[in-house]
């Protein structure tokens, strides 16, 4: 992820996929910071790619596939240090729906005009929730319910998020209002 002023930011897995850990490096790939691991004991997970958030602030999305909790942890981009954890789905209950396409989970993250938006599905429905730069507020709303299979997010504009998915064979489309 371009941090600007120069900067970077790389995600990875550490020690047996048990860590999950960033480092901000310059242009030149020198390293400004140490590793920073920003979730342990996670068990085998799925990793979003990392946002900006604006404010000088970025997120990571997590899902521990153990638990099948949903977090986005949120990070200062000029020193790396952790800002909060945002529980965006904090089920207990399996997030991933039996009927995902293929071997991944329907879990998304995208910048939006305010920040960050998350869409996941939960037993065949759809939900994207909204996290607000400025204060990390959230706002979850239902896109589609029941019988979604799989889904894919766009940013349209400053004002718009378009979100896609299918149901059995057919494909449709929602616009969700960034503000």
């Amino acid at each position: 992820l371009d941090l600007g002023d120069e900067r970077f930011l790389i995600t990875s897995h550490a020690n047996g996929l048990q860590e999950r850990v960033f480092r901000i490096f310059d242009y030149a790939g020198n390293p400004l910071s140490p590793e920073i691991i920003y979730a342990t004991g996670r068990g085998d997970n799925l990793r979003d790619a990392p946002v900006l958030l604006g404010d000088g602030r970025f997120a990571i999305l997590d899902m521990n596939l153990s638990t099948f909790k949903l977090d986005l942890f949120v990070f200062d981009s000029s020193t790396g240090a952790s800002v909060a954890t945002i529980p965006i789905a904090p089920y207990v209950t399996p997030i991933v729906s039996a009927v995902n396409v293929g071997n991944s989970a329907p879990v998304e993250i995208s910048s939006s005009p305010l920040g960050a938006l998350v869409t996941y599905a939960r037993d065949g429905s759809i939900y994207a929730t909204q996290v607000s730069a400025s204060d990390l507020s959230t706002k979850t709303v239902l896109v589609k319910s029941g019988g979604a299979h799989s889904f894919e997010t766009h940013r349209i504009n400053s004002e718009a998020i378009l979100i896609a998915y299918s149901v059995d064979t057919t494909t449709y489309a929602k616009v969700v209002s960034a503000s």
